[in-house]
């Protein structure tokens, strides 16, 4: 049983190389340049940590790249397309952002909005609710994001002394 097993294995991967695998004829597809984008995102004038954005190209030439970013602390992101920190094409670009709300336990399979902090209402790029433009050279972009009537509430934050709470509390 042991012999057919390695047999059939010998068969399987001897006709994978054969017919090569995968065409290693076919050509790579050709990389667009990229350019630098650094930006930061506010949210309700505050700058937020853990979002989400990704830039959907409204050119139809680039309609396959994604640039996304996450933010920092801060509220500085990077955008990358083939490598960290890498940049995007030029071109004009919908804006999506998505705010992870982590007191929701993840699932993928479910409705993205539930997960979104600002419950999915920059989370469709056809909407172009937040337009960029990425041109040659360095870029810098700032994202200003509201939360609507029915979003997320903005967690307080402490004063550093980590004793006294915020005023009117």
């Amino acid at each position: 049983m042991r012999t057919y097993l390695i047999l059939r294995w010998a068969f399987v991967a001897g006709l994978a190389w054969l017919t090569g695998c995968g065409g290693a004829d076919r050509a790579a597809p050709a990389r667009l340049p990229v350019f630098p984008v650094e930006g930061r995102i506010f949210i309700d004038g505050t700058p937020t940590v853990n979002v989400q954005i990704a830039f959907h190209p409204l050119d139809s030439a680039t309609a396959v790249l994604r640039p996304v970013g996450v933010s920092a602390a801060d509220g500085s992101f990077r955008l990358t397309t083939y490598a960290f920190g890498d940049g995007a094409p030029a071109g004009e670009y919908a804006v999506t952002v998505l705010w992870v709300n982590d007191s929701v336990p993840f699932d993928e399979c479910g409705d993205a909005t539930i997960h979104d902090r600002l419950n999915g209402y920059y989370l469709d790029p056809a909407n172009r609710r937040i337009l960029a433009t990425v041109a040659p050279g360095s870029n810098a972009i700032a994202l200003r994001v509201a939360v609507a009537s029915t979003g997320w509430n903005l967690p307080k934050q402490r004063p550093n002394d980590g004793n006294s709470l915020p005023p009117g509390d």
